[in-house]
């Protein structure tokens, strides 16, 4: 039995489709290129199965990191440069999340987010000297 035949099947012989998170792009020096959740709709047209998604924005990730740290939502930071993932997955978690404008989503993205993040910085670099001012 094949892939999609296993996925099809959904018993207990069956693949478990699991994406590690639904960024279709990631940033790089050439552009974006595909990202993690880029192959997962190619999948599920195939199969029929929607994957699990355990990273980001799924809420237990960020519940495991942060008990993994020892720390509450109110300690912690979600910085990212997407909003879908990054920020909406901070905030469904009770972070307060800085949005970078050296990734994937623009400023007016960020902007249009409700609620925004709570800070946004044109990079990473930006949120060091922030810290230190």
């Amino acid at each position: 039995m094949g892939f999609i035949e296993r996925c099809r099947a959904g018993d207990s012989r069956g693949a478990r489709f699991v994406a590690t998170n639904s960024d279709a792009t990631l940033p790089s020096e050439e552009g974006e290129l595909p990202g993690a959740g880029a192959p997962s709709p190619s999948c599920t047209a195939a199969t029929g199965v929607e994957p699990t998604v355990v990273g980001k924005p799924q809420v237990a990730m960020f519940e495991q990191a942060l008990a993994r740290l020892g720390i509450i939502p109110a300690q912690a930071i979600m910085v990212g440069d997407r909003v879908e993932t990054d920020i909406v997955g901070g905030q469904a978690a009770g972070l307060r999340t800085i949005g970078v404008l050296s990734g994937v989503s623009s400023a007016a993205a960020f902007a249009q987010t409700v609620p925004p993040p709570t800070w946004v910085f044109d990079s990473v670099a930006e949120i060091n000297l922030a810290l230190f001012e």
